[in-house]
């Protein structure tokens, strides 16, 4: 049984975000080396002639904090890459995001995956996990190997060009949360499977 989140409250962001400041990227997960955000820095530091007033927003915390802010340094990327620590809130990143990206090496059911799906933000993601169960290529999300940095630039560059793509993909993205992740889902399939269960015992 998949896992579910509660819906959004308020009005779920559909719409791609003005782009006049540059494209906002939004990357959520724990600063540890199977995450791959030092990846993604690579990926969006092959960004900046294409867009170069982009940010790069990391909500998390973790061991590598450190290396990470010195490696966009050493890329100066100091005023495109922001580090915003342990979030509460990440609702309010996602819907002042144009677009969502896990790079990740290694991946279970990621509840972040399920959050942008929620507000209907376009994902780029690695070929992991349960990732192409939930967020299916060329539907919900654009999808890369993970490990490779070329293909995840080339794959957001797409996502921040085409606001057709964007608006397509997040679409989907909440009309499959709503379908198949909600928390009220999660709790109807497990209605089921006991009474299932229960049913068979009794008999």
């Amino acid at each position: 049984i998949p896992n579910g989140i509660p819906e959004p409250t308020g009005e779920a962001s559909r719409d791609a975000r003005d782009q006049t400041d540059g494209p906002t990227l939004l990357c959520v997960g724990r600063l540890i080396r199977k995450k791959n955000v030092q990846l993604l820095i690579e990926a969006v530091a092959q960004l900046r002639g294409s867009f170069p007033r982009f940010r790069l927003l990391v909500a998390g915390e973790g061991p590598m904090r450190e290396s990470l802010e010195r490696q966009v340094a050493t890329l100066g990327l100091e005023g495109a890459v922001k580090f915003l620590g342990f979030v509460d809130d990440v609702a309010s990143l996602l819907r002042q995001c144009d677009c969502f990206v896990l790079p990740s090496a290694t991946e279970g059911m990621p509840i972040s995956v399920l959050e942008a799906m929620s507000h209907g933000v376009p994902i780029v993601a690695t070929r992991v996990g349960s990732i192409p169960a939930i967020a299916r290529e060329e539907k919900e999300a654009v999808l890369v190997a993970p490990g490779d940095v070329a293909a995840l630039a080339t794959a957001l560059e797409r996502v921040l060009r085409n606001s057709e793509l964007r608006r397509s993909l997040g679409d989907s993205a909440r009309d499959r949360f709503v379908t198949e992740f909600t928390a009220a889902r999660m709790a109807e399939r497990y209605h089921h499977l006991y009474d299932s269960i229960l049913t068979r015992s009794s008999s």
